[in-house]
């Protein structure tokens, strides 16, 4: 197994070495993907290099969620390795991209932890996606189409005659039903093609196969991107609709798979080919629908045959090695329903030996075991941030979206200070507040972890952090409309500028001495190890929301907006939020036959709620008042407030996203530099290009809108609300006895696995 870069050594004594590595295994760069990765996508299959800037929806174990604007975006030039699955699923990544590993599994439960690709271990378990149930997408192809073409790469060719430029596209059928097989394919050309001659079935009884064979079906290999000596799956093919999917993994099971074993030694669907590159394909495509596939590589290897030529004399050929593609398990049940066979024989096979089984079929997990990871390269690399699932799915796997610190081996003692529910003139209450936050990472200091690896790191350097959000928020109570103009101004070393960035200094600085003063005290009175560093800004994107905070110490996105939050259908809440006077709306995923987005949230068609709710900041009123357009805020302006945030308060690291326009990227790069050179301080921040064109994604999580649009829509949900009691309309609808249902891993769905109360014994 291939491990990251070693680092060179620093001293003799190998515990103070396995310590340092030990620190220094927690840091890394952005982690990234290559632009030839396939993430799934509310169109379908997407390789990263089409999404780049491209806002979309990705989903995530079946469930959709939107992307920030910004899409994928490149993260610099990195080396890349790739990760083998024995099952034959792989993916190229950096070294320090986490990667969801099972930690524990039985019958009942999976447990899950994110774990760098570079210390995975050979035989260790990393979670595939999971999208049964997923929607349907839309997308070029038919059911039709999509046959003729999996069956042509099975069984057909393509032929070119130079002297008349004759190009034809051929389909050819062995065996006893091979007369039927070929009326079938006959029948699909002529509903794909409506001028296409029914006078072209050809049998060859000499050499015992019927043919289908016409111009048309050259052109429509061609518009997939195939031709003579070009036989694989293309990109085309994986962009395709749902239906094409089906469509063409039929036709070529139809044509090359096989349907093998008993009860006793197990009942598999199997496609064996020589080109490996277009099994991973049909595997990649298999587990959109839900289907998990195992490739036994080299099935059987390179040899020499004995093989008829032309003039039916055995002649020695060599044979290319031979690999299977397996589909096991209830996989099989998911298979016969969604794509099945039109073969006879195969599908009354599969049909009998499922109806015989006694048992039920092996549960799939939605697993593959690490082979190994190994150097790919370098080249440019690219991730994406997904609010809410901060995940995506790479070439299947389930992968984290990006991040600064790789938590691999340690856990940190986290609390958050929600600083917009605090008074700034009241310094016994914030002391009060970040006394609060200190003690509660303090405290936590007590525990003893069962996991070895974790013990050890947090008795040789325990890790806490107290955070805040709601900064911005804070900043303008305290300041009033001359910061924000001095915000829209890009925050200039001005007289009155030098006197904000002093008082924000003050505020930043008093409340780390807090912090620091409180964790240390607490540890010397408890015979604890003092952490060296104990104040940070956490990612709060998320959390910010529970009180309506700016996250972090990010402005917000606008001062008012309209904010989208998906549940499933009819979940009590958003029931409960429809009767509070809220809108819902169908989820991103729900469209109709034309691919339209669906208005009705109860057609049965839809499977999705977005609940909208209208927001407006508590300062909203103060910045009309300043004539500040908060959403035109420069990214220099955004990289000063980071850095006072991070030189006066935060001793570990700063979650930071800077967005910026196209014309001030050079700008932003000569200041960061000028920042290195001066040694400043401590940088590490995501830069996001900012996405201005929002009536081209609609409904999307965050919506600005303007104060009149902002007041119509308050006033509609007034006029709508059943009762100003949000409880007692909650408990109308909420059924906790009702038992919930697993889909994904505990806390990735929409609802919580834990139960309520303990099980009965």
């Amino acid at each position: 197994m291939t491990q990251a870069p070693e680092r060179p050594l620093a001293t003799t004594d190998a515990a103070l070495e396995a310590e340092l590595d030990h620190r220094m295994s927690r840091y890394g760069l952005n982690p990234c993907v290559t632009a030839d990765t396939w993430v799934q996508t509310e169109w379908g299959a997407r390789q990263v290099k089409e999404l780049i800037s491209q806002p979309h929806g990705t989903y995530v174990h079946g469930k959709l969620f939107q992307t920030t604007p910004a899409g994928f975006f490149c993260s610099g030039m990195q080396p890349v390795f790739r990760l083998h699955t024995w099952e034959g699923y792989c993916l190229r990544l950096t070294a320090n991209h986490p990667v969801l590993k099972v930690i524990r599994q039985t019958t009942q439960r999976q447990d899950c932890a994110w774990v760098a690709a570079a210390h995975l271990q050979p035989g260790d378990l990393i979670c595939l996606h999971n999208h049964r149930g997923m929607p349907p997408w839309s997308g070029v192809g038919t059911w039709a189409q999509g046959w003729l073409l999996g069956n042509f790469m099975g069984d057909g060719c393509l032929s070119e005659y130079v002297p008349s430029h004759g190009r034809r596209g051929h389909l050819r059928y062995w065996g006893e039903h091979q007369v039927m097989m070929a009326e079938f394919a006959q029948a699909l050309c002529q509903s794909v093609f409506p001028d296409f001659s029914s006078q072209i079935l050809r049998n060859h009884p000499q050499n015992c196969y019927s043919e289908v064979g016409r111009a048309r079906l050259f052109h429509l290999a061609a518009s997939y991107g195939l031709g003579k000596g070009r036989k694989i799956i293309t990109p085309a093919i994986e962009r395709a609709s749902y239906e094409f999917y089906q469509g063409f993994l039929g036709g070529f099971f139809d044509a090359d798979g096989s349907v093998q074993g008993d009860q006793t030694k197990g009942v598999s669907v199997r496609l064996a080919h020589s080109d490996l590159e277009r099994l991973r394909a049909v595997q990649r495509m298999l587990l959109r629908l839900g289907i998990v596939s195992t490739l036994s590589i080299n099935r059987r290897p390179a040899h020499t045959r004995l093989l008829p030529n032309s003039q039916r004399q055995r002649v020695a050929y060599p044979c290319r090695a031979q690999h299977e593609l397996v589909i096991s398990g209830d996989n099989l049940q998911e298979f016969q329903r969604l794509i099945g066979f039109r073969d006879p024989d195969k599908a009354t096979r599969l049909a009998t030996l499922l109806e015989r089984y006694q048992r039920h079929l092996n549960r799939e997990r939605f697993t593959a075991t690490v082979m190994a990871l190994v150097p790919d390269g370098e080249e440019l690399v690219y991730d994406c941030s997904v609010p809410g699932a901060n995940c995506f799915d790479a070439n299947g796997l389930v992968v984290h979206n990006c991040g600064e610190i790789i938590g691999a081996d340690f856990h940190c003692n986290l609390s958050e200070i929600h600083l917009n529910r605090i008074d700034p003139h009241n310094f016994e209450e914030q002391e009060k507040a970040f006394t609060a936050g200190a003690l509660t990472v303090a405290a936590l200091l007590h525990h003893r972890f069962v996991e070895p690896r974790f013990q050890y790191s947090r008795e040789i350097d325990p890790i806490v952090g107290v955070s805040f959000t709601g900064l911005f928020d804070f900043f303008v109570h305290a300041f009033g409309k001359e910061w924000l103009q001095w915000w829209a101004a890009g925050r200039p070393d001005s007289e009155l500028g030098l006197i904000l960035r002093q008082k924000e200094a003050d505020y930043l600085t008093f409340w780390k001495e807090v912090v620091h003063r409180v964790v240390w005290d607490y540890c010397d009175r408890h015979g604890l190890r003092r952490p060296n560093r104990c104040t940070t800004v956490q990612p709060a994107g998320t959390k910010s929301l529970l009180t309506n905070a700016s996250p972090g110490w990010h402005p917000p996105k606008a001062q008012r907006y309209i904010r989208r939050i998906t549940f499933a259908k009819n979940d009590p809440v958003a029931l409960a939020c429809m009767d509070y006077g809220y809108s819902v709306v169908p989820g991103q995923a729900d469209k109709d036959e034309q691919g339209h987005l669906l208005n009705d949230p109860f057609d049965p068609r839809c499977t999705e709620w977005l609940v909208e709710i209208p927001v407006a900041v508590s300062w909203a009123d103060i910045a009309d008042e300043a004539g500040v357009d908060i959403s035109q805020f420069s990214a220099l302006a955004q990289f000063d407030f980071y850095m006072n945030v991070q030189r006066h308060y935060t001793t570990h690291n700063t979650s930071a996203t800077i967005e910026f326009r196209e014309h001030e990227i050079e700008q932003l790069a000569d200041r960061i530099y000028q920042a290195i050179q001066h040694d400043e301080g401590y940088i590490s921040a995501a830069l996001l290009a900012r996405f201005d064109a929002l009536q081209t994604f609609p409904r999307l999580p965050f919506e600005p809108i303007s104060k009149e649009r902002y007041e119509a829509l308050m006033q509609q949900v007034l006029q709508r609300r059943k009762s100003d009691d949000f409880g007692a309309l909650l408990r109308q609808y909420d059924q906790p006895q009702v038992p919930l249902t697993p889909e994904v891993a505990a806390c990735e769905g929409m609802t919580c696995e834990t139960p309520s109360q303990p099980p009965a014994t």
